[in-house]
């Protein structure tokens, strides 16, 4: 760029960052962020994510730790989505301790994270994941809220009873991402298992729980069940939304059950969702 004459600027030179780090060439971007420094440019929040992310992706995680340690140590400020990017390289790395620590710093350094971090990440035992679950599934007033949905194979419920068991009460966020992870891993049964406790134990479920057991259930093909289920919400004070609907109705007619889809099309206008 310079050799061409081409005008360098903090925007550019980010970019070409991005670049770098998608193509594994770490050495040339973080040479790129020393030009940054020599120009008196400041780089900015996505930059020094963009950073962390490559050394992520390039397997270097405990690198990514280290800088992410020394951006913070020089007055760089990050963002939930820079922590989101560490944690979730640390997980997938199975370095779970290591995240649990990158939590603790969050609440200290007073980042709000504002949205899910949703990780499909294997702990590599039972130790790991009881660690992780326990540390994430507590109901509020806890400010930092960040949920993990676990490989949990086998042991998602006896991880579930032994932490229930330790006095920590998941709250409903964390059933719904737990029901949808055991459903992901072929244990619709064992899921079901968990939304029936739910049902007996009086929980208040909202329309996503509600959509997650619906979507699984159709596309096992428990078509009666998924119906069975949506008329049963507004009983228990939850009004089926436009989503509801149509997993229902797509899987019906998938399945050339379109008398059934029509009936719920027609329902669909009569509430004024279409």
């Amino acid at each position: 760029m310079e050799l061409q004459g081409i005008q360098t600027d903090v925007v550019n030179l980010s970019i070409l960052i991005n670049c770098f780090c998608h193509l594994h060439q770490l050495n040339y971007a973080f040479s790129v962020l020393a030009k940054i420094f020599k120009f008196g440019y400041q780089p900015d929040t996505i930059t020094m994510t963009t950073l962390m992310k490559g050394l992520c992706l390039s397997g270097q995680v405990r690198k990514a730790l280290h800088f992410h340690d020394d951006v913070i140590e020089k007055g760089f400020k990050l963002d939930h989505v820079s922590y989101g990017t560490l944690i979730n390289g640390l997980c997938k790395s199975g370095e779970t301790r290591a995240a649990l620590q990158v939590l603790e710093k969050i609440e200290r350094l007073n980042v709000k994270p504002d949205v899910l971090i949703d990780l499909e990440v294997d702990f590599g035992s039972e130790e790991n994941a009881s660690i992780v679950y326990a540390a994430l599934a507590v109901a509020e007033p806890n400010p930092l809220i960040i949920f993990l949905v676990l490989v949990w194979f086998d042991k998602a419920i006896t991880l579930l009873t032994k932490i229930k068991d330790q006095g920590i009460q998941p709250n409903l966020y964390t059933y719904t991402l737990l029901v949808d992870g055991i459903c992901k891993n072929g244990k619709l049964k064992d899921a079901k298992a968990v939304y029936q406790d739910l049902l007996i134990k009086g929980y208040h479920l909202d329309v996503i729980m509600y959509n997650v057991m619906v979507n699984w259930l159709c596309k096992e093909g428990l078509f009666d069940e998924a119906l069975s289920i949506l008329s049963k919400m507004e009983h228990n004070n939850c009004t089926p939304d436009v989503v509801t609907y149509e997993i229902v109705i797509r899987a019906l007619f998938k399945n050339v059950k379109n008398d059934k889809a029509v009936k719920l099309l027609c329902e669909m206008i009569d509430r004024g969702l279409l």
